[in-house]
């Protein structure tokens, strides 16, 4: 069982639990009435197609209500307990607000979300923004030794990343516009702001990490020593 609990400086606490084998979410936060209307889901999945049911936009509510009412750059408490790991730290409301939601969006059973799961057991708690554009890349990298395609080599690694961050880009786009009808305020979609600057996953700025990256791997004696060989 893995748990989270954010403690701002004034107001109630926000607690998350999460069951590392089923994804199952629970939280203190209560939901009742909060979808009486019908938002547009996504329809890219095959809930969200047949079933009206988007399992990104439910593991996210509880998130989306409790980060409404806290300013992004307010002091927070953040705990994090997993087995026997336990850390207690200091942190902006927007860069707890980041952490939490990477992780209700990863065990939320979307499709498309669900897949950088397994990273999060490298990270935990210290993801980062940049660490999360890493994720992709590295996403992006491994589906292709997977679903191995001729075309792949005719295709540019850096245009796949862009297409993946796309795909990230306009899943959140349909959680955006959902919490503008749900809640009926701009104040309520501060909380999604919180979970990527839009700058984090510009074209540009992907290109930049991505040479960055490219760069440090190709400088490095070791990887010298292999293409000197």
């Amino acid at each position: 069982m893995l748990k989270i609990t954010i403690i701002p400086l004034r107001g109630d606490e926000f607690h998350c639990a999460i069951n590392l084998h089923s994804s199952e979410i629970k939280t203190n936060v209560k939901l009742e009435n909060i979808l009486s209307s019908s938002p547009p889901l996504c329809r890219r999945c095959y809930d969200g197609k047949f079933l009206n049911n988007c399992n990104l936009l439910n593991a996210l509510l509880p998130f989306i209500v409790y980060f409404s009412n806290l300013v992004s750059h307010e002091q927070v408490t953040i705990i994090y307990e997993e087995n026997n790991y336990y850390v207690k730290f200091t942190e902006t409301a927007q860069r707890a607000g980041f952490v939490l939601s990477l992780y209700l969006m990863f065990h939320s059973h979307c499709q498309f979300f669900s897949r950088f799961e397994p990273f999060l057991r490298l990270y935990r708690v210290n993801i980062t923004h940049k660490i999360f554009l890493h994720l992709i890349l590295s996403t992006a990298l491994i589906k292709r030794q997977i679903d191995f395609k001729e075309n792949h080599e005719q295709i540019d690694l850096f245009t796949e990343v862009k297409d993946f961050a796309k795909e990230v880009k306009e899943r959140l786009l349909f959680i955006f516009n959902d919490a503008k009808i749900l809640f009926k305020k701009d104040a309520a979609v501060n909380s999604l702001n919180i979970i990527f600057a839009a700058c984090t996953l510009s074209s540009d700025s992907l290109q930049e990490f991505y040479q960055e990256l490219i760069h440090d791997i190709s400088d490095t004696p070791f990887c010298d020593e292999i293409f000197s060989s």
